[in-house]
């Protein structure tokens, strides 16, 4: 598939949980890859409701069982049992009473072998039978089915519309087959051969069963060397509400450890000890790397052939090596040597000026702050309405004061931003840029430094003008030239004081 996808340049899409139960033939591809190339990673479980449930399993989950051990001792979500047998009917006992609470479907037991799975089936259907729950019940093959039953398809079939995972309830039997209702209230009809061949009951499932299924209740059975690392998180982790483990120490357990090291037994083993068991078990991994991870690497001090094969000269130079002395070891740099070079380092280090960069970026941060309060200035201006046509010579426009008022806002905010762009752009030395330079500032704010004196002789000399051309002159005339001197000073006097002007003089046609 991924050979096929990359050919044609499709995208793959990889999903699955390394912690969990892997394939059942060669697997561990999705680990090698997420340790190669890096993953998304989900962090927070969101099936349990209980918090602290929620902390323990991510625990195991991540290889440190002795928190969810002492959480489930706690809470009281483990027991260890001696008799297998009782621990079996226990569990079922546990399992109908959830049964009563939330249902047939909300309600399993999980194991980790087939015969334990089994075991617990016949429990579980006694069980429904003596409740008077079961009804007719047939055999196909070796498989005994009953109206009520509840039952596991375990085979992909596409012409009866049912994967291998399908559970549902038995609602009608024949001897053609079969009628089931699945969990998602869809019928189904299931023929006798397909019934005899994949048809389970499923009261109870293994862990490999479970898995990717969310129930309201779960009671897990099994004996301390079955609880390895994923199996114990995918098989604890199914339920939304209680789950429950039953270790079965028995005495067929104890006989797998004799193997290794025989022990006296008493009549019941200590439940701590059992536990402490569980906990060095849940420590072991399902999975095993990919082959190619786990040979040497080529060249590095495991690899055999540099390792088991010896490297042989010619005898001449054996013999020069002999009769040569050994060269003598490099000297090794005095500590001061190194304590100077890493004070220079420091030093290159720290050279940067960090300073005149803040100022930089202080700098850039009041240009933009300037220019988008000119451009808010100039969208206001623009949507003022048009001023109306003159009428009989003379104008009138309502927003007069606004649009003045505005415009030299606009004006005041453009010379102080053009300011701020030079000085970044041609950033001085720090000495210079302490002081400041006069001669920029007037410059960039020519306005800002007019004298009062000047502005006055200005005034003085349109004065002298008006008075001197009023004879050769007409009346309007006069008026206009009059008008205009009076308010380029008075407008010079109002660039100067950043106030802008209350009025505009306006000349009469």
């Amino acid at each position: 598939m991924l050979a096929h996808a990359a050919a044609v340049g499709a995208k793959v899409i990889a999903i699955g949980d390394p912690g969990q139960l892997p394939s059942v033939q060669a697997g561990g591809w999705l680990r090698a890859i997420s340790e190669r190339l890096g993953s998304a990673r989900l962090t927070e479980v969101m099936r349990q409701r209980d918090p602290q449930e929620r902390l323990a399993l991510a625990g195991l989950h991540d290889g440190n069982p002795r928190r969810w051990i002492e959480w489930a001792t706690q809470a009281g979500r483990v027991d260890v049992v001696t008799d297998g047998r009782d621990a079996l009917e226990q569990a079922v006992a546990e399992w109908a009473g959830g049964v009563d609470a939330h249902g047939l479907r909300e309600s399993v037991l999980i194991a980790r072998n087939n015969d334990t799975r089994n075991a617990l089936n016949e429990l579980a259907r006694d069980q429904r039978r003596g409740a008077g729950v079961l009804g007719d019940e047939r055999s196909y093959g070796a498989v005994r089915v009953a109206v009520g039953d509840r039952v596991i398809c375990r085979n992909n079939e596409r012409d009866l519309d049912v994967d291998n995972g399908t559970r549902g309830a038995v609602r009608q039997i024949h001897d053609a087959g079969i009628v089931i209702e699945t969990d998602a209230h869809l019928v189904r009809e299931l023929p006798a051969g397909y019934v005899a061949e994949h048809v389970e009951h499923a009261y109870a499932l293994t862990g490999h069963g479970m898995q990717g299924g969310t129930v309201e209740q779960a009671t897990v059975v099994a004996s301390p060397h079955e609880l390895s690392r994923s199996w114990s998180y995918t098989a604890l982790s199914r339920a939304r509400g209680q789950t429950r483990l039953l270790v079965r120490d028995t005495i067929d357990a104890a006989s797998e450890r004799d193997e290794f090291g025989p022990s006296a037994r008493g009549d019941q083993a200590d439940p701590m000890a059992v536990l402490a068991r569980v906990g060095r078990r849940m420590l072991e991994r399902d999975d095993e790397d990919l082959a190619i991870d786990q040979l040497p690497t080529p060249g590095s001090a495991d690899d055999p052939p540099l390792t088991q094969t010896p490297i042989v000269g010619p005898p001449q130079e054996h013999a020069a090596d002999r009769v040569e002395p050994p060269l003598a070891p490099a000297p090794r740099r005095p500590l001061t040597e190194m304590r100077k070079e890493l004070e220079r380092l420091r030093a290159q280090l720290q050279a940067p000026p960090i300073r005149e960069l803040s100022q930089l970026d202080e700098l850039d941060a009041l240009t933009r702050t300037l220019t988008e309060r000119r451009d808010l200035l100039r969208s206001e201006l623009d949507r003022l309405p048009a001023p109306p046509g003159r009428r009989f010579g003379r104008g009138e426009d309502p927003h007069l004061v606004d649009r003045t008022r505005l415009s030299a806002r606009a004006r005041r905010r453009r010379g102080p931003a053009r300011a701020c762009t030079h000085a970044t752009r041609n950033a001085r030395p720090p000495s210079r840029r302490r002081g400041g330079n006069p001669r920029q500032a007037r410059r960039a704010h020519p306005r800002h430094h007019e004298s009062p004196a000047r502005i006055h002789r200005a005034s003085q000399r349109a004065r002298r003008t008006r008075r001197r051309r009023t004879t050769s002159m007409d009346p309007r005339g006069v008026w206009r030239t009059t008008a205009a001197a009076i308010g380029r000073s008075a407008l010079g006097q109002r660039r100067a004081d950043h106030r802008p002007l209350p009025h505009r003089i306006r000349n009469p046609q």
